[in-house]
């Protein structure tokens, strides 16, 4: 009687509550999935923009690589060629110091020729003041000091000699 029927609600309450436990499980499972599937979908998307931007590196890289060794050679070029210029300058520079040394020693060379031919008339002179004094010493001495001989040339500052105009 009613001992049977409390029974079999009983089972049907539990039955129930195991389909709707089930229900809720498959809708939990269900949830998963989709976030799973929602995971998967922007894992593969990911991949691929890594996959494009290793593809785009490989393009950079491609093009500048040429490019940086390119520049190199240039600046390396450019040095060289600084190099080159600095040295012809400082060849130029050389040559000119070394041309200007010489001039100056030229003409310190054609001073001395002249202080030397001065030298030589200034001794041509002083042999003839001699000569007239010796003269004059026979006789009366005629001059008491040098600067009483006359001469027939000067002598200028530079010791350079001068005919007398």
């Amino acid at each position: 009687g009613l001992g049977f029927s409390q029974n079999i609600e009983a089972l049907v309450n539990r039955l129930y509550q195991y389909c709707s436990n089930s229900r809720d499980s498959w809708r939990e499972s269900e949830r998963d999935l989709n976030s799973l599937c929602a995971l998967k979908t922007s894992i593969t998307s990911l991949s691929e923009a890594i996959g494009v931007a290793i593809e785009k590196a490989h393009r950079v890289e491609a093009s500048i690589v040429p490019a940086m060794e390119k520049k190199n050679e240039d600046l390396l070029e450019q040095m060289k060629a600084k190099a080159d210029e600095d040295l012809a300058s400082n060849d130029r520079q050389f040559t000119k110091n070394v041309n200007r040394l010489k001039a100056q020693h030229e003409s310190f060379a054609q001073e001395v020729a002249q202080s030397q031919s001065s030298y030589n008339a200034v001794q041509q002179a002083a042999d003839e003041i001699r000569s007239k004094l010796l003269a004059s010493s026979s006789q009366e001495p005629q001059y008491q000091n040098l600067n009483d001989v006359q001469l027939d040339i000067k002598i200028d500052k530079k010791y350079r000699v001068k005919d007398i105009d």
